[in-house]
C-alpha cells in the first residue's frame, strides 16, 4: 500500500481502515471502514486493490490522504508528506512505514500542529535489526539456536515432568502435542525473540528521553543514537589511554 487510513466509526470499539491507496495511484474508500488483510487478500488474487466490494474506488489525485481518520499510515514510497499537503491533513497520528515518507519541513509543521508522529526510525528498524542478527551468526559461524536448544528442550521437560506429578499423571502418558510443546526453540523464533527484544527496548529508551528532555520521537530516537555513540567513543579512548600505560 502507499498509504492506508485507520478510524474507528460512530458507536464501534474497534478501529478499521477506511482509505487506501496502492503505488499506482488506486484507491478505495469506505467511510465505515474494511479489513485491510482482506483487501491485500483481494489485491493477491486481481493484481488490483479497485473493484474491492467492501469499499469504493476513488479517482481523485491522492486528495484521500486529506480525509478525516485516527491514523495515517504512509508506506511504500519516500515524501509522501510535504509543506505542500501537510495543512490539508485531518489525521490525529501520522505511523511512518515507510523511510522518509515525511519531509523535514512537514515534519516541523506536523509538530506544530500537534500531530502525533511515530516516525521511521522506530517503525521501519526490523528488517535492519534481522540484518544486524544475521551478520553476528555469520560472524560465529555458528547457528543462534544450537548451543541452547538441547538445554531449553531440557528444561522444558523437566518443568514438564514436575507438573505431570502434580497431575498424578506420568511422562509416558504424554501426547505427540505435549511432546512437541516441550522441544527447544527454532532458528527463526529465537531471531524473532532477538528482534522482539531489541525493538521493545530501543521505543522503550526512546519514550524516557522524549519524557525526560520533553521532545518528540524523531528526535528522542537521533538523541539516543548519538549518546550511544557518544559512550562507545568515550569508551574507545578510555581503553586506548589505558592500553598505552604501562604495567
Amino acid at each position: 500500500f502507499f498509504f492506508l487510513m485507520i478510524r474507528r466509526p460512530p458507536r464501534s470499539t474497534q478501529s478499521r481502515s477506511s482509505a487506501a491507496s496502492d503505488v499506482y495511484k488506486r484507491q478505495v474508500y469506505n467511510p465505515e471502514g474494511f479489513d485491510p488483510v482482506h483487501l491485500k487478500e483481494h489485491f493477491n488474487r486481481s493484481q488490483d486493490i479497485t473493484n474491492y466490494k467492501y469499499a469504493k474506488d476513488s479517482r481523485e489525485d491522492f486528495s484521500l490522504m486529506t480525509y478525516p481518520c485516527d491514523m495515517l499510515v504512509t508506506a511504500a514510497k519516500e515524501s509522501q508528506i510535504t509543506k505542500f499537503n501537510v495543512n490539508q491533513l485531518q489525521c490525529k497520528m501520522v505511523i511512518e512505514a515507510a523511510q522518509g515518507s515525511t519531509t523535514w519541513i512537514a515534519d516541523y509543521m506536523l509538530n506544530q500542529r500537534n500531530i502525533f508522529v511515530l516516525p521511521d526510525l522506530l517503525t521501519t528498524t526490523g528488517d535492519i535489526t534481522a540484518s544486524y542478527f544475521d551478520w553476528l551468526r555469520n560472524l560465529e559461524h555458528v547457528r543462534s539456536g544450537l548451543m541452547m536448544k538441547k538445554w531449553t528442550e531440557k528444561g522444558f521437560l523437566l518443568l514438564t515432568q514436575k507438573a505431570a506429578e502434580v497431575y498424578g499423571k506420568k511422562i509416558e502418558d504424554l501426547t505427540e502435542e505435549d511432546i512437541a510443546s516441550i522441544k527447544g526453540p527454532k532458528e527463526h523464533e529465537i531471531t524473532f525473540l532477538a528482534i522482539e527484544e531489541s525493538l521493545h527496548n530501543g521505543y522503550k529508551e526512546t519514550l524516557d528521553i522524549a519524557d525526560s528532555a520533553q521532545v518528540n520521537l524523531r528526535t528522542a530516537v537521533w538523541m539516543n543514537a548519538i549518546n550511544k555513540l557518544h559512550h562507545f567513543y568515550e569508551e574507545l579512548e578510555f581503553l586506548s589511554k589505558l592500553s598505552e600505560v604501562n604495567i
